[in-house]
């Protein structure tokens, strides 16, 4: 992956992340771990990554909020 390729990543996963938060509120993290589960199910790996990250993104913008 090349560093637009990172960086255009990086940026979805931070929009998923928000978006989640402004659907879901607090239970935001549970909506993304459930993704993970599902992917683990699928043996997706690719997918359970995604998700993964997209669970630190919404603990790091929760963490930021509360600071």
């Amino acid at each position: 992956m090349g560093e637009g390729d990172r960086s255009a990543h990086q940026m979805r996963v931070d929009r998923l992340a928000r978006e989640l938060l402004a659907q879901h509120g607090p239970r935001a993290v549970h909506v993304a771990v459930e993704r993970i589960n599902d992917s683990i199910d699928r043996a997706d790996v690719a997918a359970r990554d995604f998700w993964a990250e997209v669970v630190h993104a919404i603990h790091e913008h929760q963490r930021l909020t509360n600071e």
